[in-house]
């Protein structure tokens, strides 16, 4: 592996107490002069390129949710995360495997950028209506936008987002051990294990998505690009950005193997709970009389028009793959990559003089702006107000806790 190209090892995530004051901001991340920009640019040349293998990548051609749409879409997902991840893999890019980690904050304002921009172009293409035009950017105009009538805007984006966080996940796993080799914390790759596996799993499922609310109601807005472009792939993954430059945590070494293992099995049980509500979503909707896994009989409370599906899964809670989504989320942001959640005084401090520097309070600032934006703009069945607390809390929480510096 190159992964030590044009950088070295001073590139560790660094503490205020070994900064050399007075240099560039670019030196403080780890990024030589003109590295900058090419951070800047990098969400962009991932773009193209996954959206090129998407178009020519052999592909299933089916239709979507009959009820609502006459659209066909081309899914070719797991064939472009596959390719995606080879690519990268084998640095054919010219980047090193540890790039996206290096690059990170400004790879997050390119993503932000491009997001703008492919909102601007893509809300100027449809008619305007009543709504004031802020809303209408924010929320988006046309609810479904295909190019050569088959390649759909929405599930691209989908593809992308994924593909981009596992990019993210592994590029981090790269760095953190191109630092510390052997001694690397086994418990941060078991987290890139786990959203490499999160997104092979929706690929693997893709064509349940076409059956989603997003793709039936939502609209081609900045609230929906940005979260497929920026806040999906960049800061799902965000506890990689404050651990991959940090050392192995010290942890008894005859608990690790238990620790692990029963995280993963946590994990696995939040997967089978998600991926099983989801599959008996789809099967209903699909086949409405079709028993689930051929034994869960469908049993339904319904209008005439629309139908509650209330057994299985469904039975057992209104939204049960929440909860599975919930466990794998416990397992994936808290105590597996730190290990312990006592700091040093030293790091403490640290994160305490970082979070007061003018780029982290801007960080923190457009991430609940897009929170509160989302909040105003969902539906309330969809996004109780408690919730949105809930999550912006949460987020808040993880900016804070699993940010330690790294040269914001």
């Amino acid at each position: 592996m190159r992964l030590s190209l044009g950088f070295s090892g001073a590139t560790r995530c660094p503490f205020p107490g070994n900064r050399a004051h007075g240099s560039a901001e670019a030196t403080k991340s780890g990024l030589t002069t003109w590295q900058p920009v090419g951070a800047f640019l990098t969400p962009t040349a991932i773009f193209a390129i996954l959206l090129a293998l998407h178009v020519v990548l052999p592909a299933q051609r089916v239709a979507g949710y009959e009820r609502v749409t006459s659209s066909r879409y081309r899914l070719n997902g797991l064939a472009v995360f596959v390719c995606a991840i080879v690519i990268w893999w084998s640095e054919l890019t010219l980047a090193p495997l540890g790039w996206l980690w290096l690059a990170k904050l400004r790879a997050l304002d390119g993503a932000v950028a491009l997001s703008a921009v492919i909102t601007g172009w893509m809300v100027g293409r449809a008619p305007a209506d009543h709504r004031s035009l802020l809303v209408q950017w924010i929320e988006g105009r046309s609810r479904n936008l295909q190019f050569r009538r088959d390649v759909d805007a929405k599930m691209f984006m989908y593809v992308f987002g994924g593909t981009f966080l596992a990019l993210n996940a592994v590029s981090s796993a790269a760095y953190h051990y191109s630092q510390y080799g052997q001694a690397a914390n086994v418990g941060l790759f078991l987290h890139t294990a786990m959203w490499v596996w999160f997104v092979a799993d929706y690929f693997c499922f893709e064509r349940g998505q076409l059956l989603t609310f997003d793709i039936i109601e939502e609209r081609l807005g900045f609230k929906l690009i940005v979260a497929c472009i920026a806040v999906y792939p960049c800061l799902y993954p965000i506890a990689l950005w404050g651990t991959a430059g940090l050392a192995r945590p010290d942890i008894d070494p005859s608990w690790e193997p238990l620790w692990l293992v029963s995280s993963a099995a946590v994990f696995l049980l939040g997967w089978v709970i998600t991926h099983g509500a989801n599959l008996q979503k789809y099967v209903f909707k699909r086949f409405p009389e079709r028993p689930f896994l051929g034994s869960v009989r469908p049993v339904a409370i319904t209008d005439g028009e629309r139908s509650i599906l209330c057994s299985g899964f469904w039975g057992a809670a209104r939204h049960m793959n929440y909860t599975g989504e919930i466990l794998e989320a416990l397992v994936v942001r808290r105590r597996i990559i730190l290990g312990k959640t006592d700091l040093s005084l030293q790091r403490a401090s640290a994160t305490f003089i970082c979070h007061s520097t003018p780029r982290w309070r801007a960080l923190v600032a457009v991430e609940q702006a897009v929170i509160a934006a989302c909040s105003a703009l969902s539906s309330p069945l969809r996004r109780p107000a408690t919730l949105w607390r809930v999550v912006a809390l949460s987020s808040h929480s993880a900016l804070c806790s699993q940010l330690p510096c790294c040269g914001v």
